[in-house]
Formats: C-alpha cells, structure tokens, sequence
C-alpha cells in the first residue's frame, strides 16, 4: 500500500503545470493500514523536501454533545455509534480542504476516541498556516458514492453519504483499497483490546452493512488487499 502511494504522488506532482497542491484521497476498510501508510509516506516525501499534510476522515466527527445530538435525530438502527455519514462535519472538511487548497489558513480539529469512555470528542485544534506540496485524506468510507436503488435499512446512510460527494470532484487522485470482510473483521478484533466478542459483533455490525452494500465499481486505481494487507498481484 506504502509503495503504491508513495509512486501516484510522485507521479501526479511530475504532471502538475505548476506549484499546486496535490490532493490525494485514500479508501479503504478499517485496520488495512491506511494511517500508518499516510505517515511513512509523509516521512518519505518529506526526504524529499516535498511538504505533505495527512488527514484523517475520523478527526472531522462531530464533538461530543453534537454527535449526541446527531444520532438521536437520525432514529435509525444503524446508528448508534460514531462511524457512518452523517457523523463527520463535511461543512468544516469541506471549508478546511478549500482553504488548504486556496492557500489561506485553516483549523484542523483532532478527535480524540479515547474521550467519553470510548464515546470520543474533538479535544484540539491545530491552526495551520503554511503551503503544503500535497494534502492526503484518508477514511474508510470516502470512496463510496449513493446508490439510486436501496433498500429501506440504507436510506438515512446513503442520504447523508450525499454531502461527502464534493470531495470527488476536490480531489486530484483517488487510490482504492478493497479486501475480503474476514479480513477487516479479524483486522479490527485482534486490534481491540476492551471489548468482547459479542460487544464487537454489535459494534462492527452496522460497518459490514455498509461494506456488503457499497463497492467501488471504478477499476482504476482499484486494490485488493490480502489478509497480510499485502496488495494481491
């Protein structure tokens, strides 16, 4: 994955016209390795004097008492926790990523999961400044687009995935990463370390929902991952 990263933005920077920044969206399921992935190519691009901001999908969900507030509107069984459309603040993603893009200064906020026994809540702000060679956004759910025909238990996810739909046409390059759902649920588990099976079962339920639900149909840039996260040939 780090590799694969690491050669399109290369390769995209060689393409642009001039000093630009170059915005590059990751998908991909949970514990693939996304983050880890974004960092060292950070690390790398950086030995190269190429500046780069990593973005997480997770640092835009709704504080505390908003998230609160957002799951009891929604009356939707699927929503119970933080994680699907609808928990992120897209009015600030998308009023950070145009400031970034138009060179002003922007406020990153930091969700911190740990907070609220595992409930989560923004407990930082970072002001940023200065220009930066490439921008990496990286999030589970960010490659998926609506569907026009759902069923009825989909309706409120697939609504609110309609306002993460500008970041399509934001983004320069897009890299998808699939796998096998065994290998995101044995991912996720064995990275768990408070919770017990049946607590994560309910947990995970409503992401292996929308993973049977959603596929990125685009072929190009497409990956699959195997269960050594490891990029199948």
């Amino acid at each position: 994955m780090e590799k694969v990263i690491f050669d399109e933005i290369i390769n995209t920077i060689n393409k642009r016209t001039k000093n630009e920044t170059i915005f590059i969206g990751i998908h991909g399921p949970q514990g693939c390795g996304k983050s880890t992935s974004c960092e060292n190519v950070k690390k790398k691009l950086h030995d190269q004097n190429i500046s780069c901001l990593t973005i997480s999908l997770d640092d835009f969900y709704y504080p505390y008492k908003k998230m609160k507030h957002a799951l009891c509107e929604f009356r939707d069984n699927l929503y119970n926790q933080r994680g699907l459309a609808g928990t992120h603040d897209t009015k600030w993603l998308k009023d950070f990523l145009t400031r970034i893009k138009q060179g002003e200064n922007a406020v990153l906020p930091k969700f911190n999961k740990s907070l609220h026994k595992g409930f989560g809540d923004v407990d930082e702000y970072i002001p940023i400044h200065e220009h930066y060679d490439v921008v990496i956004l990286e999030g589970w759910m960010i490659g998926y687009k609506p569907r026009q025909f759902i069923p009825s238990y989909l309706r409120t996810f697939n609504k609110e995935l309609e306002k993460y739909q500008f970041l399509h046409d934001l983004f320069d390059t897009w890299l998808y990463f699939e796998t096998d759902p065994q290998n995101i649920y044995d991912w996720r588990f064995n990275a768990e370390t408070t919770m017990t099976k049946e607590t994560f079962d309910d947990f995970i339920k409503p992401f292996f929902i929308i993973y049977s639900s959603y596929l990125i149909s685009d072929e190009t840039n497409k990956y699959i991952l195997d269960k050594t996260r490891n990029i199948v040939e």
